[in-house]
């Protein structure tokens, strides 16, 4: 018993500091950051953005420091042994989970990475807080920037729009394209006589047409066909015809009387079933040559006064909508002084608008000398910290676990076996279970041969765990001295 328990101490410790030498470090490096948000001197451009609100601070914090990009440049600038054996997608993954932003009680940013190895961390977050806070400084400059170039172009559109409203009164003033009030009525007077005589010729057509289709639908399209029994006769006595011919010179068994014997055959076939009284005629089909002359003619003088007709009809529809334009030009002529009148208003108000984008193209060019004014920065509050222990259990944790553990669950094994062991080891639990008093008890008996064996066994555990104590303190000063 004490052997097994000697042994399960040692395994016990062992396997606990084996574990401890196997268990992942997690060394994690922080910086927190302090956030300030600066409101430009004046809203230069309609709809700039406004300054981020504290609750959606962390999020655009976050985002922009794990976005692909950042971790990109990031990737690109560690030393090749780090990044060596990764694509650039598994590498950028995994420098996303490495990177955990969150927000301190102080309303600051708080910025950890955390690696395998402490000066990885370290380094790696210098280095991600370094491209943070410079591309922030180069984003909010190019802010400024992209800000006066919109003023610019805003001030070159209203510059140009000016030009145009500048242009488009000299044009009222130097041209009047719609003539006078008297041209345009004479001409109307003229489109309305053609107008009243189209529609009369329109009428005089319409009337032929319709007498043309009259006379059209009287007539058939094809003529009849000769009776198919008629045929059938026609065809029978010329083939009989040409057998005979063929028998006056020929035996019956030549190739050709063979053939029209059978075309015969199948001739007073086809005339029996013709003839019979169930039979009902197939529907005739007709050619080109079947058509109706008369027909044909008919038709050919109703489409001919059909596209004259649609001729005439678009000539008035053309009349009818150059008379409505000229009336529009009417309108035009008389409302010519309140156009021009509205032209002038536009262009004051252009003029001014063109002013004022001068003006916050100025403020804006300003800014932009002065890199950039408004908007969020970023500044270092608490420089990295070098990581001092790995995160979660350390290896000295481990180192003192195991011997507790290696001395607590065999003791707890051996309480759990006595408890449940259903022999009998004292006189209180005989007298329980067989219900009589126990007269006496006789002691152990230890012999001089049972003593030195004990004493052997003594040594030999000594010795054992001397060796089991030796190889710990060896495998953890080892793992101290980075061996393992």
């Amino acid at each position: 018993m004490k052997s097994w328990i000697a042994l399960l101490f040692a395994v016990i410790c062992l396997t606990v500091l084996g574990v401890g030498t196997l268990y992942p470090k997690k060394f994690t490096a922080v910086i927190t950051l302090d956030v300030e948000q600066k409101p430009a001197s004046e809203q230069l451009v309609p709809g700039q953005e406004a300054l981020v609100d504290k609750s959606e601070r962390l999020r655009v914090v976050k985002e922009a420091i794990k976005s692909p990009q950042l971790l990109r440049e990031l990737l690109l600038s560690l030393p090749e042994e780090t990044s060596e054996g990764m694509d650039v997608k598994q590498g950028i993954r995994k420098l996303s989970q490495s990177i955990e932003v969150s927000e301190t009680e102080n309303n600051k940013i708080r910025i950890a990475y955390s690696s395998p190895d402490r000066s990885e961390s370290y380094n790696n977050l210098v280095k991600l807080v370094e491209l943070f806070v410079d591309g922030s400084e180069k984003s909010r400059k190019q802010k400024a920037r992209d800000i006066y170039e919109f003023a610019k172009n805003q001030a070159n559109d209203y510059k140009k729009q000016l030009r145009e409203a500048e242009i488009e009164i000299h044009k009222y003033n130097t041209k009047d394209l719609d003539g006078t009030p008297v041209e345009v009525k004479k001409r109307i007077a003229d489109y309305r006589a053609e107008v009243k005589k189209a529609t009369l010729t329109i009428d005089s057509q319409q009337a032929r047409v319709a007498s043309l289709e009259k006379q059209i639908s009287r007539e058939k399209k094809y003529r009849d066909k000769p009776d198919i029994s008629e045929t059938l006769l026609a065809q029978l006595s010329d083939t009989q015809s040409r057998l005979d011919s063929l028998r006056s010179t020929y035996t019956e068994d030549y190739p050709d009387v063979i053939g029209l014997k059978r075309k015969i055959a199948s001739l007073k076939e086809e005339l029996q079933r013709v003839t019979s009284p169930g039979y009902v005629p197939e529907p005739q089909t007709h050619s080109i040559e079947d058509l109706n002359p008369v027909y044909e003619t008919l038709r050919k003088r109703i489409a001919s006064e059909n596209a004259e007709l649609i001729a005439k009809k678009k000539l008035l529809e053309r009349t009818n909508t150059l008379i409505a334009e000229d009336l529009k030009r009417l309108d035009r002529i008389a409302e010519k002084q309140v156009s021009l009148a509205e032209l002038s208003r536009d262009y004051e108000e252009t003029k001014s608008v063109y002013q004022e984008m001068l003006a916050r193209k100025e403020k804006a060019r300003v800014s932009l000398k002065k890199g950039g004014e408004g908007g969020t920065s970023y500044r270092v509050y608490e420089s990295a910290r070098f990581p001092s222990g790995p995160d979660g259990l350390r290896f000295s944790q481990f180192f003192i676990a195991g011997p507790l553990l290696g001395i607590l669950i065999p003791l707890l094994l051996l309480a759990g076996y006595i408890r449940f062991d259903p022999r009998i080891r004292t006189a209180k639990t005989l007298e329980r279970c067989a219900g009589v008093p126990v007269l006496g008890v006789v002691p152990h008996l230890s012999t001089p041969l049972t003593k030195r064996v004990m004493r052997s066994d003594v040594i030999l555990l000594s010795v054992f765990l001397g060796i089991v104590l030796v190889a710990y303190l060896s495998i953890a000063y080892a793992y101290q001295e980075g061996m393992l």
